[in-house]
């Protein structure tokens, strides 16, 4: 079942969910961080990705990571 972003918080414990899956990513867990992606809902999942095209996460440096991020989740999880 998919969840808002802010159900989605409330039961990860985080401010930012969208943080939470790159966090995920960052720390190598790339399978979980698909499970995570196919949790949120259609709206969410192409905003998350828009915003991992643009680069809008500043917490980390700008680097390949969000391409090969944004590869996976699109070979790896079904979009919409």
């Amino acid at each position: 079942m998919r969840k808002t972003l802010r159900t989605l918080n409330k039961e990860y414990q985080v401010e930012d969910f969208f943080v939470y899956i790159c966090d995920t990513w960052l720390n190598g867990h790339k399978k979980h961080c698909i499970e995570l992606f196919k949790k949120m809902t259609g709206k969410d999942r192409q905003d998350f990705m828009i915003e991992l095209n643009n680069c809008t996460f500043h917490q980390w440096d700008d680097g390949p990571w969000q391409v090969e991020m944004l590869d996976y989740i699109i070979r790896n999880s079904t979009i919409i």
